[in-house]
């Protein structure tokens, strides 16, 4: 129910979850451009990415990171973050 709670452009939407016997399942809405890792780590899309669209999505990261730790009503702090 918290991270149902939580709602920003940048943050992937939250839709369901399974908590059945030892099962913990997160479902989150699909986002079909491709993972972040898939521009940053692969030598061939590496090129892909120019400054410009980088700096934009960085400015995204930092926008959501910013909401869960100072703008919204709960505070959520991570413990990993990943480009994917």
């Amino acid at each position: 129910m918290l991270l149902a709670q939580l709602q920003h452009q940048n943050l992937v939407r939250l839709l369901g979850f399974c908590l059945k016997e030892e099962e913990r399942l997160l479902i989150y809405k699909y986002i079909p451009n491709t993972s972040l890792n898939h521009f940053i780590f692969d030598p061939i899309n590496h090129g892909q990415l120019d400054w410009e669209t980088g700096y934009k999505i960085i400015g995204g990261i930092v926008c959501g990171l910013l909401y869960l730790h100072e703008d919204s009503r709960l505070r959520i702090i991570h413990c990993d973050l990943k480009p994917s």
